[in-house]
């Protein structure tokens, strides 16, 4: 069995010097073999290589120090194991395999982009252990026997140390142990004693450092059991657990462990026998291309599918990077010859002037929010030893005092008080209406509502914005977010069916509400009946993601027919015309609140 994520101390070279060798006739270069895998091109080397400064300094987080770095290899590391760390370089060597992403999409300074590949984190979580825990040296002399028993009980012991000192990292080393140690340990072991005692001594031991639960190792426990015996397997898990409670430094008592637990479990037996215990084929057969797996990888295979099921359950892996996902589907539902379009069939149904009360409640509502918006200047008082500044008396023969006493004055006598201007907060406006039929009776209003409060926002600051889209069959932009429309966009609701997460993504991408810097509002008018589960699942996620990031959301309802939506501040309006008080409050609130 191999076992990854290891401390790699390169071996000593032992290639023969010129004068113990003779000299090699000359023979022509062999030909490339035709299955040589490509070499990866100058562009991805470089976005490889572009990793490797942010995830050191996560490493160097993760590990408490800060000397570490990474590189991220698409040609796999030196040693064929899929991550590894150099003590004498400090270096964390990554296969680029265990990302599972192109490398322009992977932001590791992004707070939560880690949940996109949990296995590679993980990986890089152990090996930054390793670098933390990992600081014995085997003694000269010591058998090769006991120094890959030490490697082996050393891998769960530094996972033990380090969720001892970061319990929330548990999370990656748990998507580690599945997608690579234990990758690593299912190769057809065979049902040898020396194979049972390793899969116990690396997934059995991070269950007593409390990395994987006895519920997943149970299959691997039931195995060890029938092929150790329940007083050897007791023994050995004693060991683990006092490997655990060894210091970093304690090499004697490594080694000592080590030695016992080798002794107890000998040498590994001929791999070249069939594997899983099956008889060999008699003269005459053919041996089978692909033997049966035995009790021990079966029982590996189990555990390793019960703790898949767990980590995918932690990490769930978004469809696509709801950033870009919102900026393209912004592009689409705004761009020029979209916002134009007049189909057969779509909810825009023209343009009109507005009226003079839209126009008097546009300048109404930019003149509260210029309100709303103003920050009282602030006032700062810092005390100096020398002027300019008001002068305090007390201060003055505080000083003076000192110098009579002979000590060194440090009163300052003269006062200062500064006034800063508190930036205005701009506003980010965003209104998604349903247009399925049964929102007939509110796409007036709604329209109005629209004009009036992207027309104030323009008055209210240049850098303010909104913008509207109707939602049903399709997503279609109503007022873009600029310029500030001249003319009310009227419409109707003709559709049977809702997108109103495609909305969402449309006005976040367009108008930035998932990132601060600004007030930020999101109306969604509608009776929260949505057809398509999928879609209402995934509006609920994004409504999740907004509000965390400090968005205000209101769920603007006409009837009170309908449902609640998650993560919004719920307002019935029963008269349909007053929606335009409502949206005003909102968005007055949003930005009173904002800082």
């Amino acid at each position: 069995m191999a076992v990854h994520g290891h401390v790699h101390r390169p071996a000593p070279d032992t290639t023969p010097t010129d004068s113990d060798t003779p000299p090699a006739p000359a023979t022509p270069a062999p030909e490339p073999a035709a299955t040589t895998a490509p070499a990866p091109d100058a562009a991805a080397l470089a976005a490889w290589a572009a990793l490797g400064p942010a995830l050191s300094d996560h490493a160097c987080i993760l590990a408490d120090r800060d000397d570490i770095l990474v590189t991220v290899r698409p040609e796999g590391t030196s040693s064929g194991a899929p991550a590894q760390f150099t003590p004498a370089t400090a270096t964390v060597d990554l296969d680029a395999k265990i990302f599972t992403l192109p490398p322009d999409s992977i932001r590791p300074h992004r707070t939560g982009d880690q949940h996109r590949y949990p296995a590679a984190y993980g990986a890089l979580t152990h090996e930054a252990a390793h670098a933390a825990h990992s600081r014995w040296e085997p003694a000269e002399g010591t058998s090769a026997a006991v120094v890959h028993a030490a490697e082996i009980l050393e891998e769960s012991r530094i996972e033990a140390k380090h969720t001892a000192r970061r319990p929330d990292d548990r999370q990656w080393l748990r998507a580690c142990a599945v997608n690579l140690v234990l990758d690593e340990i299912t190769l057809k072991p065979d049902d040898s004693v020396h194979a049972a005692a390793t899969a116990a001594a690396l997934i059995l031991g991070r269950e007593s450092a409390g990395i994987l639960t006895p519920y997943e190792t149970h299959p691997v426990r039931m195995a060890a059991t029938a092929i150790l015996g329940a007083e050897k397997l007791a023994d050995l898990e004693k060991i683990h657990a006092a490997v655990h409670r060894l210091d970093d430094e304690d090499t004697a008592g490594l080694l000592e462990l080590a030695a016992t637990w080798a002794a107890a479990v000998g040498e590994p037996e001929d791999t070249r026998k069939e594997p899983g215990g099956a008889p060999c084929a008699t003269p005459g057969e053919e041996a089978a291309e692909e033997p049966t797996p035995g009790m021990l990888a079966s029982a590996i295979a189990d555990t390793a599918s019960a703790v898949a099921r767990a980590v995918a359950d932690e990490h769930p892996v978004p469809d696509a990077d709801p950033d870009e996902a919102a900026k393209d589907t912004a592009e689409k539902v705004f761009r020029p010859h979209a916002r134009g379009a007049r189909g057969r069939g779509g909810p825009i149904r023209g343009t009109r002037p507005p009226t003079p009360p839209e126009t008097a409640a546009a300048g109404a509502l930019a003149r509260a929010l210029r309100a709303a918006a103003y920050r009282e200047r602030i006032t700062t008082t810092t005390a100096s030893e020398l002027p300019p500044g008001r002068l305090n008396m007390r201060g003055a023969l505080t000083r003076d005092a000192q110098r009579a006493a002979g000590a060194m004055p440090t009163a300052k006598p003269f006062t200062r008080t500064r006034r800063h201007a508190t930036p205005t907060p701009p506003l980010r406006v965003g209104i998604a209406v349903d247009v399925s039929s049964s929102m007939y009776d509110a796409v007036a209003p709604i329209a109005s509502a629209a004009w009036i409060l992207a027309r104030a926002t323009s008055l209210t600051d240049p850098l303010s914005t909104s913008a509207t889209v109707a939602f049903g069959n399709s997503v279609t932009a109503i007022t873009p977010p600029r310029p500030p429309p001249a003319h009310v966009t009227t419409f109707s609701a003709p559709d049977g069916w809702e997108r109103p997460a495609t909305a969402v993504d449309a006005l976040d991408g367009a108008l930035g509400l998932s990132r601060p810097g600004a007030a930020r509002l999101l109306i969604l008018a509608t009776d929260g009946v949505f057809v398509d589960r999928a879609e209402d699942a995934r509006l609920t996620g994004q409504l999740a993601r907004l509000s965390a990031s400090g968005c205000a959301l209101l769920h603007l309802a006409f009837s009170r027919h309908g449902y609640r939506i998650a993560h919004t501040t719920f307002a019935l309006v029963t008269d349909p015309a007053a929606a335009v008080d409502v949206i005003s409050k909102a968005a007055t609130a949003a930005l009173s609140a904002a800082r």
